[in-house]
């Protein structure tokens, strides 16, 4: 072995190394739908590089018991996409979860790496007929452009927080499919529905339906809101009700630095009777909340509407959040 390949090798190990340090424990600077999905997107050119690495290792330590030249570029496949099976394995049992998705970013990024790699590459090319050389061009936009759909998440999630930002105040109008992004639920069931004619005065033109389920705490989420509530003194929202009884049903409201304990949030409750309900939380109150702080009212991070033990499930109407 020369001391240029021996050199090869170990710059490699070195990196390869690295790399998967960062892939198991760099974590996003910001818990956000939009880092998540940066970090999450990251392991394309992540793996591709990590694939021209293995094939740069294949071919400066395996020369002797390799005899054709392609074979280098199936080995370094076959390795990232081991690699990829082991990482996502390994955070099965780790602080993150094992996502199908990422495995197939991995393999995205070792396609398009090694692929545009192999384009250039005169070792593959020189035994190319001319039909198959002209095609080289399409060959790579196409790579290109498979390297560019793994960021489509992205730029899906830029476009809502775009929305999101231009709606402001109102908080969630349910008038939008960016607006369904942000929303969640636990132990209960949500349907965006057309707004009934006999609601069509007081809504917009759809409104969220939720089904709350028979348990401790079955919950109906807005993440991630407009944050900067700031110069504004109230949370104001619509519910309905086709149910004769009242319903009681409780809202929390969490900022950035909230700590997941009871004293560190807003809680309150409200009701909802038969028909039309228009509710108003006051922020300074939602401020005032936290008993050993007062609440960042400019990094709000969490509308929940929850119902508190219920036997039955219930079923409630929502729409319009926006601040006053």
């Amino acid at each position: 072995m020369t001391l240029k390949k021996g050199i090869a090798i170990v710059l490699s190990l070195v990196i390869i190394v690295a790399l998967i340090f960062i892939l198991e424990h760099l974590e996003p600077p910001a818990n956000t739908f939009l880092w998540r999905e940066l970090f999450n997107s990251g392991h394309t050119p992540l793996f591709g590089v990590l694939s021209l690495l293995f094939f740069t290792l294949s071919v400066n330590s395996l020369g002797r018991f390799v005899h054709h030249h392609r074979w280098y570029y199936l080995i370094a496949f076959m390795v990232t996409i081991i690699t990829g099976v082991v990482s996502e394995f390994i955070q099965i049992f780790g602080s993150r979860d094992a996502d199908i998705w990422d495995f197939n970013r991995d393999v995205a990024g070792a396609v398009v790496f090694l692929g545009l790699y192999a384009t250039f590459d005169r070792q593959i090319t020189r035994f190319l007929n001319e039909k198959i050389i002209r095609f080289m061009p399409a060959v790579r936009i196409g790579l290109v452009i498979l390297f560019a759909v793994t960021f489509v998440p992205v730029l899906m999630w830029l476009g809502a927080y775009w929305h999101q930002s231009r709606i402001f105040p109102a908080i969630c109008t349910f008038d939008s499919s960016w607006e369904l992004k942000f929303l969640g639920t636990r132990r209960a069931g949500m349907d965006i529905i057309a707004t009934p004619p006999v609601w069509s005065d007081e809504a917009g033109s759809h409104l969220a339906r939720i089904t709350y389920q028979p348990a401790t705490y079955p919950d109906f989420e807005i993440n991630e809101p407009y944050p900067d509530w700031s110069g504004h003194d109230s949370l104001v929202f619509t519910a309905f009700s086709n149910l004769d009884s009242t319903v009681r049903l409780s809202i929390r409201i969490e900022d950035r630095r909230h700590n997941h304990r009871f004293e560190d949030r807003y809680t309150g409750s409200f009701y909802v009777n038969k028909g039309v309900n228009h509710i108003s939380i006051p922020l300074d109150e939602v401020a005032r909340a936290p008993k050993t702080r007062t609440m960042d009212m400019t990094r709000i991070y969490a509308i929940h509407l929850y119902a508190y033990k219920i036997e039955d499930s219930l079923t409630v109407f929502f729409d319009n959040f926006y601040l006053k």
